[in-house]
């Protein structure tokens, strides 16, 4: 090692430069590594592609859905290139690092790789609970819903981003407050301190709540539009109402399993990390290595639903057109009435 090496490594704790090295060297965390970054290359990949088909198969939403749909796709895309860079740099550090202490990670550098995985759990969450609303509200209450026009849309984005950067700001602030006292780098890439651990775990606890409620309302909306359906079949024809029906069960086909997905992958998510939390805290042959490689072991489960949920978005699209999911044709005796609304609605 050279004297400029020997610099470096003596102005960090030997400890953590030592654990390091180990932990790059640890075989099935460079698997994790590299499966996060193949995860998030797909999904990077996918999404133009999703784009296009979106087009390609006109799925033409309301004004409220899009803007709320926009804000799920720019969070896969912050979730995909947040994982890319954490990854992608560890595995570049690996082949042209000098000495192990390279290996940490400045505190300030910490906050900007670390915290876009906080915001992305804290915004998709409540992303999805404003569209489970605004599915709901569309359903229970579609005439004033129409009057609104795009209302809901802005307040709901206004709303999830207060609240996303509101939780994100305090994780930052305490973490700056524990970590900054000596400026030491950092061992791993982690905002959770004693200060802050009691808010994020209950934080956890009440977003998947707020999951599990989300998938019980798509479930509810969509049985309602279900028995819609059933009345528009042996009633008078509506063209407003057809539209709107028509659009419910397209999003809410598509919705639901995604939200059950999701509730699986944070539920497993969470029990697992409150289990090693637990058993590290009681046990003494747990190393620092293979508690944080559990740790990135579990947070692979985001990138892995990222891209299974755009791939999924992509085969739904493909095989479930638009004109598939509900196609209620006037009969003989409702045609002059479709007609005649048709034209009240054109002029």
């Amino acid at each position: 090692m050279t004297s400029n090496s020997t610099l470096t490594y003596s102005s960090y704790a030997y400890a953590d430069c030592d654990v390091a090295a180990k932990m790059m060297a640890h075989n099935w965390w460079s698997v994790v590594r590299i499966a996060q970054v193949v995860f998030s290359l797909i999904s990077l990949v996918t999404l133009p592609f999703l784009a296009l088909y979106f087009k390609r198969h006109h799925m033409i939403f309301h004004r409220n859905l899009s803007l709320l749909v926009i804000n799920v796709f720019f969070l896969y895309v912050i979730e995909c290139l947040d994982t890319l860079v954490i990854h992608l740099r560890y595995i570049i550090l690996y082949y042209i690092a000098e000495n192990p202490c390279e290996f940490l990670t400045e505190v300030w550098l910490v906050v900007v790789l670390r915290l876009p995985a906080y915001v992305y759990l804290i915004a998709f969450t409540l992303v999805h609970c404003a569209i489970a609303a605004e599915r709901a509200w569309a359903t229970y209450c579609a005439k004033h819903y129409e009057k609104v026009g795009c209302t809901f849309g802005v307040v709901s984005t206004i709303l999830v981003w207060t609240i996303t950067f509101a939780l994100s700001f305090y994780i930052v602030l305490t973490a700056l407050r524990e970590f900054g006292k000596n400026g030491k780098p950092l061992l791993f890439l982690i905002l959770t301190t004693p200060e802050n651990s009691y808010v994020v775990n209950y934080m956890h606890c009440v977003l998947l709540f707020l999951v599990f409620m989300t998938t019980i309302v798509d479930y509810l909306v969509i049985s309602q539009n279900r028995k819609y359906r059933h009345r528009l079949k042996h009633s008078g024809y509506s063209l407003s109402m057809n539209f709107q029906l028509r659009e419910n069960i397209i999003t809410m086909k598509l919705i639901l399993p995604l939200d059950i997905f999701f509730t699986i992958i944070f539920t497993v998510y969470l029990i697992a990390a409150t289990f090693m939390r637990f058993t590290y805290s009681f046990s003494i042959t747990i190393t620092p290595i293979d508690y944080m490689f559990g740790y990135e072991l579990i947070n692979a489960l985001f990138p892995l639903h990222t891209m299974a949920t755009l791939l999924l978005y992509m085969r739904y699209i493909k095989y479930h057109e638009a004109s598939r999911v509900v196609k209620i044709v006037p009969t003989d005796l409702h045609k002059e009435i479709y007609f005649r609304q048709l034209q009240s609605e054109w002029s």
